[in-house]
């Protein structure tokens, strides 16, 4: 068994390798947003765009990431330990055979209802002439990739589980490498332009599936498709996931009625959205990338019982979330407009809306830190085949949210909805801390929170210095086209240097082991 040093550091490595990957796809995510930017801007196009991959999304947490992780690799992991590979297999072959048989229906039901749906969640969209007929055709195109993504989430699940993290983590770049490709080859020939885009979906998604496909097979593992809906296994299985799925049902009218909300602006849907990705792109890095090496093992220790090492690798990850969230938050809320500018202001996408994306990106900052810590709390719940508390805090959490967006909406506008979001995150993390505590003896609590006063006090420092460059140093000295990435990239680099010379200063022990962890690589071992 790994000692406690031996399972921090084996979790940062494995979370290392998932970030890595997760990079490549964020980094082409932001890509992705570049040219969604550069070719279309931010006006009715992008509204009608982002509005209608919203409909298949709907399902998609349903069906892939959210609730089927949740219950499928707990299941499997425990199969593999007790039963062996074969009787594993089995399992996800029933798995998958009934996610094709579902998921099918789902899509056709969900193409029948295109309209309807579009005009729940977009109403606003029929003040501009063509907008809402525009947001119909391309769900309807896109609808295909809910099926694609449920089956490459399986498949996630089962590599996950059998500890190969690099591929599933990579495939999500392949679905921004298509909309990239088809947005510049297609959005000359297509009608309206940024059709493009939602053919991009469907050839990214089919890429998404077969790399974890071809992965799984190249590693020696084979499963057998079955149709058996009423197989013991499935039944337990959607025991699991039924509570999960509630509570991912409340999010995304949640969703629903935030598009609702803000469709009433020209621009806003795509502000929201725009901000949103960038707040995505730690929360993969971060997050996603510790929760999903995280989940496996602690199903593992919870399958042997193993209270403690349950307790070490929990709190681990929640140190190193940490770590990464506080800093970029710090940098979020002190460069909203910078981060916008430097990425976005490009061919048709323009300095207000850099302004208004900036405003959005800064109240969903404000959540980051609690976002993070929710991603990776969540699965510690999931490891030990609870997956109603999740779902009952999300309910109460998106109850919470649906009222703030009412409240904050009127005085402060578009801007009102994102920090609405923050704030049940907040509500979120602090209810679900809460009841983990009562139902499992966590160690190490103090150890958590001295950690954490040492990064937010290294954040700090960190934003002194990004504050005092950007006021005395940086500020107006640049020109020229790209003057706006140079400037922050600038002002980043300062931020990193600062940061983690102040916690190499304070003795904070995730940058020990990361500075530890990349010497031994350095040195072969």
């Amino acid at each position: 068994m790994e000692s406690a040093p031996q399972q921090k550091s084996s979790l940062m490595k494995s979370a290392g390798v998932v970030s890595s990957a997760t990079l490549v796809s964020r980094v082409l995510g932001l890509v992705r947003e570049q040219v969604t930017a550069y070719l279309f801007g931010a006006g009715d196009m992008v509204d009608a765009f982002k509005s209608a991959f919203r409909i298949p999304n709907l399902l998609r947490d349903m069906f892939a990431e959210g609730a089927l992780s949740a219950g499928f690799i707990p299941i499997f992991s425990e199969k593999m330990r007790i039963h062996g590979r074969d009787e594993a297999m089995r399992f996800a072959g029933l798995v998958f055979g009934a996610l094709t048989a579902i998921v099918s229906a789902a899509v056709l039901l969900l193409i029948s209802i295109t309209p309807e749906i579009a005009g729940v969640i977009a109403e606003g969209f029929e003040q501009v002439p063509g907008k809402l007929a525009d947001t119909i055709q391309m769900a309807r195109v896109m609808m295909p990739f809910l099926l694609m993504v449920s089956l490459a989430a399986m498949l996630m699940g089962v590599l996950n589980s059998l500890g190969k993290f690099f591929i599933p983590a990579l495939a999500p770049a392949l679905l921004n490498l298509g909309m990239i490709i088809c947005g510049v080859a297609l959005s000359t020939v297509v009608d309206p332009p940024i059709l493009s885009l939602a053919i991009g979906v469907l050839v990214g998604g089919a890429a998404q599936f077969l790399i974890q496909y071809i992965a799984l097979r190249k590693s020696g593992f084979r499963f057998h498709l079955a149709f058996d809906l009423i197989n013991p296994d499935l039944l337990r299985l959607l025991l699991l996931i039924l509570p999960t799925t509630i509570g991912l049902a409340a999010t995304q009218i949640n969703v629903a009625i935030i598009n609702r909300l803000a469709s009433a602006d020209s621009g806003a849907v795509s502000y929201l959205d725009y901000a949103f990705r960038l707040l995505h792109l730690p929360l993969g890095l971060f997050a996603v990338a510790i929760a999903t090496v995280a989940l496996p093992r602690l199903s593992s220790e919870a399958a042997a019982g193993n209270t403690d090492e349950f307790s070490r690798i929990h709190t681990s990850a929640l140190r190193l979330g940490l770590f990464l969230s506080v800093p970029t938050m710090a940098v979020m809320l002190l460069l909203p407009t910078e981060i916008c500018a430097g990425i976005f202001q490009y061919g048709r996408f323009s300095a207000e809306d850099s302004l208004q994306t900036g405003n959005a990106l800064m109240m969903y900052a404000v959540g980051l830190p609690f976002f993070t810590l929710v991603r990776i709390t969540v699965p510690a719940f999931y490891a030990v085949k609870d997956t109603r508390t999740p779902a009952i805090v999300s309910i109460f959490s998106v109850a919470v949210n649906i009222f703030l967006c009412f409240q904050l909406r009127d005085q402060y506008g578009f801007v009102g909805l994102a920090l609405a979001a923050s704030i049940a995150g907040i509500v979120n993390l602090t209810a679900l801390t809460y009841l983990l505590r009562k139902r499992i003896s966590i160690e190490e609590n103090n150890q958590v929170a001295i950690s954490g006063i040492k990064i937010i006090l290294a954040a700090s420092i960190m934003a002194l210095a990004i504050w005092s460059a950007k006021t005395y140093l940086i500020g107006g000295l640049l020109a020229g086209t790209l003057h706006h990435l140079v400037e922050l990239l600038l002002l980043l680099t300062i931020a990193a240097v600062v940061y983690l010379l102040f916690c190499h200063l304070l003795g904070i022990e995730e940058w020990h082991n990361l500075t530890k962890g990349i010497a031994r690589r350095l040195r072969g071992r």
